[in-house]
Order: structure tokens, then C-alpha cells, then sequence
């Protein structure tokens, strides 16, 4: 199953957190596919028979997220990888779906995440190389480790903490919870954010942080919202359109983006949500609730 068919973004994680959120509204049609999706993904998560897991890709693969480890490899973030499907699958369980072998499949991928993260910190790669998964060794340099809401440790905590309250096991929950406040251990310059947006910047990192601190009341995860909403206070620009300059992958900067994911809307639903006490949606749609 190629990362565009699962993924958080445009795939069956996605979607079916989609089909949930229409359901709770009342939407009682959507069932069907919630127990598609979850059945698909329930499979995808499954231990495998063999070393590689299910969302193993080659390398070359006609996919725009194909691995570039020369062995192929497994996705671990949030946006396009197994922390998405893996947080779909919590958040089924808690609205009171279940497949055969869900909870199973939560267990497995995430302690799979948990075996294989940078040893010595909390974070991950973005990908888990074939030669890794064979032998334990790399193969090529490891791809680079951030704590992004997209590929990094914010949103595979943000997963990690999910698992841990599905499955009601306390050293999943406090994982999750380890690795999101390791944050305020360190210079926000080494969070590897990619601007102030919310797929690959402080915004994203931000919405992690304040949706984990609303369920817990670990101190820990305090330093780590205040220090997101300080950098995006930094940042703030009001010569530009929408109040804020972006960086496009190719590095060119932007400065009129308004979007959820790349832009200001998202920036602002997260500060705002950041300051009030108010119960959001939006979430959702990142796989945080």
C-alpha cells in the first residue's frame, strides 16, 4: 500500500478520521466507511509475518513520499507514516469502533516506533531503512530526525500518548508524554521547524503540545507551549499579507500564504487555542484528537 493510500493527508487515516468526525455529527451513513478504513488500516498496522512491516516501501517506488534509503524503507511520522494510521485507529477505538486485531495492530506499531528511535533521544527518522529493519544496521546515512508535527517527534508522541490511553498502557502514555516535553530541554533552533506554519513549523509543534497539556496535567508539557507561542510571537511580521513569512521547500520565501497546513489560518487556530480554554475541532484533521 503506497504512504499516499494511508497517509494522514490524502489517504485512509485521513479520511477515515474524516468519516468519524461525520458520524459524531450525527451522520450515521459514514459507517460503512469507517469500518473500511479501519479494517484496511487495521491490516496495515498488523504484525507482519516477516521483518518488514506492511508500510514498507521499496526504494524507487512510483510514490512522491518514496523511501531514500537504497533498501526501502518504513515512514514513521505523522503526517506520511505509520504515527498517522496508528493515531486513526486510537481515535476509532475511544468513538467505540473496532476491527478484529485493532488493538493488536495499535500495540505493535507502537512499540515498533518506540524500537526504533534515535537511541539516546525521542525522536525518530523520518523513515526506518530496509537494511535496518534486516540487520539492524543502516545501510546509508539516517534521514534526519525533528520534531515536526508532520515527520517528527511532536506528532509521533502525539500517536505514542493516543496508543497509550486506547490501550490503557502507562508506558505508552508516559512515552508520548517523555517525548514531547524533551523539547523544552533544548534551543527551540534545535526543533528542525520549518517556519511558523503548521505542517512542518512552531504552529504544528504547538498544537501537539497544548492538545497532550489538556488532557494531562504533567508540568512538563507547559515549557514546551510556551516556548512555540514565543517563537511564533517572534515571527510575526505585519508588512506582509497575512502577518507571517513562510519558506517554500525549495527555500524560497513566501509571504502571502493563508492555508491551514502552510499558511496563517493554522497559525492563528493554534495560538488561539494556545490562550483560551476553548474545546476546538480543528484538530482533528491533524490527528490530534
Amino acid at each position: 500500500m503506497l504512504i499516499e493510500e494511508y497517509d494522514a493527508v490524502s489517504g485512509l487515516a485521513g479520511l477515515g478520521r474524516t468519516l468519524l468526525r461525520a458520524w459524531a455529527a450525527g451522520h450515521t451513513g459514514a459507517e460503512p466507511g469507517i469500518a473500511a478504513a479501519l479494517q484496511s488500516v487495521t491490516w496495515l498496522l498488523s504484525p507482519p509475518v516477516r521483518q518488514m512491516p506492511h508500510w514498507w516501501l521499496p526504494h524507487g517506488v512510483r510514490s512522491h513520499f518514496a523511501p531514500q534509503a537504497p533498501s526501502g524503507g518504513a515512514s514513521t511520522g505523522m503526517a506520511h507514516g505509520v504515527a498517522g494510521p496508528l493515531a486513526f485507529l486510537c481515535i476509532a477505538l475511544d468513538s467505540g469502533f473496532e476491527a478484529v486485531g485493532t488493538r493488536e495492530s495499535v500495540n505493535y506499531a507502537a512499540y515498533w516506533l518506540l524500537e526504533h528511535r534515535v537511541p539516546g533521544t525521542w525522536q525518530w527518522p523520518r523513515e526506518v531503512s530496509g537494511d535496518r529493519l534486516r540487520t539492524g544496521v543502516e545501510d546509508s546515512t539516517p534521514s534526519v530526525a525533528n520534531d515536526r508535527w508532520c515527520n517528527g517527534s511532536s506528532g509521533i508522541a502525539s500517536a505514542l500518548y493516543m496508543a497509550g490511553r486506547a490501550l490503557g498502557d502507562p508506558v505508552l502514555v508516559e512515552s508520548g508524554v517523555s517525548a514531547l516535553s524533551a523539547l523544552a530541554d533544548k534551543p527551540v533552533s534545535d526543533w528542525g521547524a520549518y517556519g511558523p506554519h503548521v505542517c512542518c513549523g512552531y504552529a504544528g509543534i504547538l498544537r501537539c503540545a497544548v492538545s497532550m497539556m489538556r488532557s494531562t496535567s504533567d508540568p512538563r508539557l507547559h515549557a514546551v507551549t510556551e516556548q512555540a507561542a514565543e517563537c511564533l510571537v517572534r515571527l510575526w511580521d505585519p508588512d506582509t499579507p497575512f502577518g507571517f513569512r513562510h519558506l517554500a521547500t525549495s527555500g524560497t520565501e513566501i509571504q502571502g500564504m493563508s492555508d491551514l497546513l502552510y499558511g496563517a489560518s493554522g497559525i492563528a487556530l493554534a495560538l488561539h487555542d494556545f490562550a483560551t480554554e476553548e474545546d476546538s475541532l480543528w484538530p482533528s484533521l491533524l490527528l490530534l484528537s
